[in-house]
């Protein structure tokens, strides 16, 4: 089977379809128009080989019976199916990597924020500490200033306050006329 070239052009073109599926099959969900096409292109190719295969195993087994004609077909189609698994997974494994090294990537970029994040606290933190106590050496300075002077000292009223409401004023003006 090794040596047909329309049967190894079939297999290269389903290895290359199986590698360019995985990549929307990963990103879409299998109802997506994209994925459907690409998997109906590669069932036609699965198609067109098993039939290629089915009849150059016909053209170059001499058979003592369909029964092992039919044996000899599976089992090409069945290792065809293999190497597209095969390299089916290794292109997994290098999609999987890829996505290590982003992830990888992806945590050195997290900790560089979480590093800056954390720094821009501290710096305003120690903004907000200077800026109180500027604010201290300011009224200090003024405290200390002699264009500050304190003149009189605070008189204290000589009756206690209390609130002026209308509801007061109505009961003392009931009490002045009616009582």
């Amino acid at each position: 089977m090794m040596d047909n070239p329309s049967i190894e052009t079939l297999r290269q073109s389903i290895l290359t379809k199986e590698v360019e599926i995985l990549t929307p099959r990963q990103t879409f969900q299998k109802k997506h128009p994209s994925v459907i096409s690409a998997r109906e292109q590669l069932d036609v190719l699965k198609n067109k080989l098993t039939s290629e295969v089915a009849a150059d195993v016909n053209a170059q087994t001499m058979t003592l019976n369909p029964v092992q004609g039919e044996l000899i077909k599976q089992k090409a189609i069945i290792e065809a199916e293999i190497i597209a698994k095969d390299v089916e997974v290794n292109a997994l494994n290098q999609v999987h990597g890829n996505i290590d090294q982003e992830i990888l990537m992806f945590s050195d970029n997290t900790a560089n924020y979480v590093s800056l994040k954390r720094q821009a606290t501290i710096n305003q933190e120690v903004y907000l500490a200077l800026r109180k106590q500027y604010e201290q050496y300011k009224v200090k300075e003024a405290e200390d200033s002699l264009d500050i002077s304190i003149i009189d000292p605070a008189d204290l009223p000589y009756k206690p306050s209390f609130q002026k409401n209308f509801s007061f004023w109505q009961q003392v003006l009931s009490s002045a006329l009616f009582g």
